[in-house]
């Protein structure tokens, strides 16, 4: 039996702050996309690896562009999945009939790529 449980918690999805409507497209998106799970995860993984670079950056003043860029590859490649995925689930929701009140929701993406990356490669040294 398929059960769905909505509680007054849920309610940060519409009222609380951006992570939490991330948060739940993700967990959505899990569950019925193996790519979108492993492109998450890619992600997440790449992202910590690559705050660890940052960190040793800070530490040693050295950069290593190679193992950035590796990581920076990681980074662009599955961010990209990850805001196609969600920008369909977004438009997949929009153009479902809504019986009880009409809505549109708003997809606010954030492209990641490697001119960002640049721009933004000295603040986020110092960052960390």
């Amino acid at each position: 039996m398929s059960v769905v449980l909505f509680t007054p918690l849920d309610l940060d999805i519409v009222s609380g702050q951006p992570g939490s409507r991330r948060r739940f497209l993700d967990e959505v998106l899990e569950q019925v996309s193996l790519d979108y799970r492993v492109a998450l995860t890619t992600y997440t993984k790449a992202l910590r690896q690559r705050n660890a670079l940052l960190e040793l950056v800070q530490e040693t003043g050295s950069r290593d562009e190679d193992r950035f860029a590796y990581w920076d590859g990681l980074l662009i490649k599955n961010a990209d999945v990850i805001a196609r995925m969600r920008e369909e689930l977004i438009s997949y929701i929009n153009e479902r009939q809504k019986n009880l009140f009409s809505f549109t929701l708003l997809y606010d993406k954030s492209l990641m790529s490697k001119e960002r990356l640049l721009q933004y490669k000295d603040a986020e040294v110092g960052a960390g």
